[in-house]
Order: structure tokens, then C-alpha cells, then sequence
């Protein structure tokens, strides 16, 4: 069953739910009085939620079993180029799935669409939709679309490790480029990103690779590209199964 996002804090005895979340409880999935459903608020918070009073627009509900879920020392985010067809809400949606921290939306020389007013609410919604899904007690924090200098001085700010995800002579693998001990003479510019649980964010393109004057940017500010494939993949594909890899390899 698919949990339901309501405010809830670790004091709160009884609620009362309306909006969206009373229409999925009682029309969507026709929820009666005395039914006890799973909740999270998105801050790290579940519990479990009893009906005890169903109205018009409105419902009261008992919480209780409240359980606070911890979140690891490390983050680990993506910054991710919007894509057609919707493959940029897969991303959200499955990064979600997978328990990323920061979500950094942005806008490349060959970005083949353009933000909208609505762009960064339908990310949000659909981060929403799939942490319910999944029982994921943390939102991840969806920042505003922005220009790829702009992460990247934004990441910077937040402590994180990036790392861009390439199909052009990376000098390693994924795996390689976190496990490496600074030791290793063969990458003599690599620290144990691993080991340390560092922030890293790992930096997906458009479709149509990065400009040539980015990957001078790149170079300019000393950020590796790895190899997260031994095939060429599509951006959607190329997020999912690098935050795969460093989730199972961070919390395995």
C-alpha cells in the first residue's frame, strides 16, 4: 500500500487531512472510517494513521507508531539537463525511488527544451508521487532550473563532490573513481571518496553530450568524467544507473 505525505510532526497526536491527500484517501483508494494507513510528511518522519472521522471535504485521522528515519551523514544528488518527452520526470521520479538527497535541474549549451513556469512544480509533484510509492520518508530538495555554471557554483556551496558522467575517454570508471585511495599513484588527484562517505553529485547531460567550451569549463575547474557504462546511454538511463551505483556502493 502507498503511503500518504501529511504534516505531521513527532507531537502530533490527531490531524485533520483535506486537499489532495483526503481526495486519495476516500475517492482514489475508498478508505473508510477505523482503516489505518501508512503516512510520512517528507522530513523523515512515518507513522501510521488511523480514521476516525470522514466529512465532506475533510477527514480526522489518529497518529501514532511515529518513527523517525535517520538520514546518513553523506548526501548524494544529481544534476540532471531537462529532457523531452517527459524523461526528465523519470529521472525525479526513479532518483526519488532511490533516495537522492538534491535534485539540481539545469540548462546546457545542447539542452534540447526550455524551463517553464510549471517546470520545477511538475518536478515536485512527481518527486511526491513516487516517494509516497515507495514509502520514502525524505523529499529530496528539487532546486531551480539553472544554467550549468550556476550548479555548479551552487554545488560548491553545498559540499558536494561532482562528478560528470561521460562517454568521451573517461579516465575511469565510477566505481574506480570513489574507491581509489589518494595513495594510488596511478590517480595520484583522486581522494577517497568512498571511504570518507563524501558528498558527491553526479552531473548528467543532454542528449547530445556536453559543448565543447563546458568540458573546457570542466577542465578548468578540475572535474573528472567517469564511465558509468560500457555502452552509450541515454541521459534518463545514464542518471538512474550511475545514483544506482553509488547508493549500492554507499549503503551496501
Amino acid at each position: 500500500m502507498p503511503s500518504f505525505l501529511i504534516n505531521f510532526t513527532e507531537n502530533t497526536a490527531e490531524i485533520e487531512v483535506f486537499d489532495d491527500e483526503f481526495h486519495h484517501i476516500v475517492n482514489v483508494f475508498r478508505h473508510k472510517k477505523g482503516d489505518v494507513l501508512p503516512l510520512i510528511n517528507g522530513n523523515g518522519l512515518k507513522a501510521k494513521g488511523q480514521i476516525q472521522e470522514i466529512m465532506k471535504k475533510s477527514l480526522k485521522m489518529k497518529i501514532e507508531e511515529i518513527i523517525q528515519v535517520a538520514k546518513p551523514s553523506y548526501k548524494v544528488a544529481c544534476a540532471f539537463t531537462l529532457l523531452k518527452q517527459k524523461h526528465d520526470l523519470l529521472i525525479v521520479e526513479k532518483l526519488t525511488e532511490l533516495g537522492v538527497d538534491d535534485l539540481f535541474p539545469m540548462q546546457t549549451k545542447n539542452s534540447v527544451k526550455q524551463s517553464s513556469e510549471n517546470t520545477l512544480e511538475k518536478y515536485k509533484k512527481t518527486a511526491i508521487s513516487a516517494a509516497k510509492q515507495c514509502n520514502n520518508a525524505w523529499l529530496p530538495k528539487i532546486h531551480e532550473v539553472s544554467d550549468l555554471s550556476v550548479v555548479l557554483d551552487v554545488l560548491k556551496v553545498n559540499d558536494y563532490f561532482p562528478i560528470i558522467a561521460s562517454e568521451l575517454i573517461p579516465i575511469s570508471t565510477l566505481n574506480f573513481f570513489l574507491t581509489t585511495d589518494a595513495s594510488d599513484k596511478k590517480e595520484p588527484h583522486n581522494r577517497s571518496i568512498f571511504a570518507n562517505k563524501t558528498n558527491v553529485c553526479i552531473i548528467i547531460g543532454p542528449e547530445g553530450g556536453f559543448a565543447q567550451s563546458e568540458f573546457e569549463l570542466f577542465e578548468k575547474l578540475d572535474i573528472k568524467q567517469v564511465s558509468i557504462s560500457k555502452n552509450i546511454l541515454r541521459a534518463e538511463t545514464a542518471a538512474i544507473c550511475a545514483i544506482s551505483q553509488i547508493m549500492g556502493m554507499y549503503n551496501g
